[in-house]
């Protein structure tokens, strides 16, 4: 499984530097970023990019803080909290989420929270 989600976004990291929008002018911000998948993985291959990962359980937080700490990732801030309150005031150049929820779903629960130059990058197996 480990070596799924990490090739899921290391994928997810070769379209991105494909596309017209990179590098994200604002940074990048991960939807329940769980166990780092794809956020993490995306913060250690684009080191100086802003990346804030939103993670509702204060247990995966916790771990992603401290595995962004001991991989030396100072880009990345993780949020603890519901979405979109978590969010507070961050407009993303990227957003990412992967199965957590239906893409329709998240496509309509961020849609009032995103700018017009916001790409929204969701990954699901649905």
């Amino acid at each position: 499984i480990l070596e799924r989600h990490t090739a899921d976004a290391a994928a997810l990291a070769l379209q991105m530097r494909q596309d017209p929008s990179w590098p994200p002018e604002n940074g990048l911000v991960d939807l329940g970023s769980g166990g780092g998948f794809p956020g993490l993985v995306l913060a250690a291959l684009f080191p100086t990019i802003p990346a804030t990962l939103i993670e509702r359980s204060a247990a995966k937080a916790g771990f992603l803080r401290h595995t962004a700490a001991r991989l030396g990732l100072s880009a990345v801030r993780v949020v603890e909290g519901e979405f979109p309150a978590a969010a507070g005031d961050v407009t993303p150049g990227w957003l990412t989420s992967r199965a957590i929820e239906r893409p329709e779903v998240v496509g309509k629960a961020v849609a009032r929270w995103l700018s017009p130059s916001t790409v929204f990058w969701c990954q699901s197996a649905a």
